[in-house]
């Protein structure tokens, strides 16, 4: 997992304390799905660059550690089977574009991604 800070305009601010945020870069290719042939992915999610971003940002490197970010099934996007997709928790792949967009602004986001977490038994 690589975190990487940036800067990007989001019609004002991610959240009303910040203007920057991180991107975070997620590859994966070694979740087993018993007997069946896949491919790694390459996922890139935001977070802002706050103190609860970076605290959420410390949530997530952990559960990807623990192998709780993705698992191999099928793509509820796409449909595809045997795919490597992301296992319930959910992660902002837009800066823009709202909660329907997967992007910011959200004002809810990191709430309920830390209510997932926490369901995973990440905290």
């Amino acid at each position: 997992m690589k975190k990487l800070r940036q800067s990007w305009s989001n019609d004002g601010a991610l959240y009303d304390d910040c203007n920057d945020g991180f991107i975070i870069s997620l590859i994966q290719k070694d979740h087993p799905n018993p007997g069946k042939r896949f491919s790694g992915t390459d996922r890139r999610a935001y977070l802002p660059d706050n103190q609860e971003g970076r605290e959420v940002l410390r949530l997530l490197d952990k559960a990807f550690n623990q192998k709780l970010i993705f698992t191999v099934g099928e793509s509820r996007t796409t449909g595809a089977k045997d795919t490597v997709t992301w296992n319930d928790i959910h992660h902002k792949t837009n800066t823009t574009g709202g909660p329907a967009g997967f992007g910011y602004p959200d004002p809810d986001y990191l709430k309920r991604v830390r209510d997932e977490l926490k369901a995973k038994g990440v905290e």
